[in-house]
């Protein structure tokens, strides 16, 4: 079975990896951090569970799949693993 991809930010992918919000104040103020966090929240929950693949694109002009941001930049590809119902009871 193979499961689908998506190429998420540098953000998102702290965010996937380490569960890890911290860095959004580094470069934003706290509301705009906060405002951030939503929006790579509401992604993940929006996918559902990834992991990273070893693939990256060095630069991308894509919006990130994740949080849907419209910067250029690094890529980093995840595979996305969504468990159907009826496999996960059998």
């Amino acid at each position: 079975m193979e499961h689908p991809t998506v190429h998420v930010c540098e953000d998102c992918r702290n965010a996937i990896v380490n569960d890890d919000y911290t860095g959004l104040d580094y470069y934003h103020d706290r509301e705009e951090a906060d405002e951030r966090e939503r929006q790579i929240r509401a992604g993940l929950k929006r996918l559902g569970w990834m992991t990273p693949t070893d693939n990256t694109i060095e630069f991308s002009l894509n919006q990130c799949e994740c949080c849907k941001i419209d910067g250029d930049g690094k890529r980093y590809e995840m595979v996305l693993f969504r468990m159907e119902l009826s496999s996960a009871l059998a």
